[in-house]
This record gives structure tokens, sequence and C-alpha cells, in this order.
């Protein structure tokens, strides 16, 4: 879900090159990206509805805009949400924990996305409790 924080905010969304995704707004289906505009406290639920696993994920989307704007991302089962920061404010060091409760014998899977200009790198890190 992208929001807006200020009335006439321009939001660019690309699409990852080589996926199969598309995006349909207002009728007019989108491949590569798409720009609209959101007011002040406006939504723009961006979701996927692929059934396989392999084509549900939007994690290298790239969401632009020219004014402030919040981007929640998460889940339906389980549900789980966070509100993302923009890469400007990206870190070099972070500390990953398991999921609660972590004296079971589950998997805690974490998604390490690498962004640099002109690449991006996927890295997925299981740690077994």
């Amino acid at each position: 879900m992208i929001i807006g924080h200020e009335n006439a905010t321009s939001v660019t969304v690309t699409i990852p090159t080589g996926s199969s995704h598309s995006v349909t707004v207002d009728g007019t289906s989108h491949t590569g990206s798409f720009t609209f505009s959101l007011n002040k406290l406006q939504t723009f639920h961006l979701g996927q509805t692929k059934a396989t696993s392999a084509e549900a994920t939007i994690s290298q989307y790239k969401i632009v805009a020219d004014k402030p704007v919040s981007v929640i991302s998460g889940n339906a089962v389980p549900h789980r949400v966070s509100q993302l920061a923009p890469v400007t404010k990206y870190g070099k060091k972070y500390v990953l924990i398991p999921a609660y409760p972590a004296s079971d014998s589950r998997t805690t899977t974490y998604i390490l996305q690498a962004v640099e200009t002109g690449k991006t790198r996927k890295h997925i890190l299981k740690i077994k409790a």
C-alpha cells in the first residue's frame, strides 16, 4: 500500500525487467512502469494475484515519488505488515533474530535484497532455531 503525505504527489511504480507481472489500473494493463497521483492520505493498494510462489512477490518493484509517501508491505497469511524505509535510509549492519518462539525447530527465512544503482541482488538466508 502506498500512502500520500501531500496533495498532487506523483508516484511511479516500475515492475522488474524480465518479470511476468502486469498491473491493471483503471482497466489498463501495465508491464513496465506506470505513474499515478495521490493526494494527502489517499492510498493505492498494490498487490499480487498470482497463485504460484515464484510469481507471488512484488519485492523487486521500485517505487519513486516526487513528494513523501509511506509504503506498507506485508502478506495475508500469516498477517504481517511493516512500513518500508526509503533506500536512502538503509544502513550496512543489521540484527536478525528468529521468529517467536525460537524454542521450536522451525526455520526462519529472511529475504535480503541488496540495492545498488542499476543492480538488484536478492539473497535468501535461512536460520534454524
